[in-house]
């Protein structure tokens, strides 16, 4: 009998569902590593601003990658002969400004965006959860709202103020992307995404981070 057991439980770990709980418990684990190791006076903040589901995970995961393909990108343009044109210092202005844009993002995020996000949330139209069936609709509805935030920083002056630095630095490289402005979230790039907002914060969390606009 426990044989059997044992093979029934096996076997259902490969459904979905018991494959989201194994990532429930990856992130479970995650966080109380973080927070163990954390000051004590920490606590309360982090336990504040720690993802609360898996797929919030899945964006800040985005930056391994990223980083990697920066080191690739640097090590091709060396092997080229154009080292002296991929400035580290440049890149390093770079990294700090999108370091400081998402201290600050987090802040206003918690202080405004995220109450707006919750009345909001009181008058939802429907609801959409993050499936393996969802998940491509909802990347392109998000990819929709950020088309038109954008283009709207490229047209209306008032959210031009924010992504001229974006495009202030006169070498392209990817260390470019987080070349980012602390006035993004006072301009109001987030009020692009108040109609997916009433279709359920379930969304928000999987796409319409603060990390928009680096994206």
């Amino acid at each position: 009998m426990a044989a059997t057991d044992d093979s029934s439980h096996n076997s259902s770990l490969i459904n979905l569902g018991q494959y989201g709980q194994t990532l429930e418990g990856y992130k479970d684990a995650v966080n109380h590593s973080i927070l163990a190791i954390a000051p004590e006076s920490w606590q309360p903040l982090l336990t504040s601003i720690l993802p609360t589901h898996w797929q919030e995970w899945l964006l800040p995961l985005m930056g391994a990658p990223f980083f990697l393909l920066f080191l690739a990108e640097w090590f091709y343009q060396s092997k080229r002969g154009r080292g002296a044109a991929f400035s580290w210092k440049r890149a390093m202005t770079n990294f700090s400004l999108g370091g400081s844009y998402l201290s600050f993002e987090l802040v206003i995020q918690a202080l405004i965006v995220l109450p707006i996000c919750l009345w909001l949330y009181q008058y939802s139209l429907f609801t959409i959860d993050v499936t393996w069936l969802t998940a491509i609709p909802i990347f392109i509805a998000v990819e929709f709202c950020y088309y038109w935030f954008h283009r709207s920083s490229h047209w209306v002056n008032w959210f031009w103020s924010a992504h001229v630095l974006h495009h202030s630095d006169d070498q392209m490289n990817l260390s470019t992307a987080m070349r980012q402005s602390l006035l993004y979230s006072l301009t109001g790039w987030w009020l692009f995404f108040v109609p997916l907002r009433l279709c359920y914060l379930a969304c928000i969390r999987f796409g319409c981070s603060s990390f928009t606009p680096l994206i």
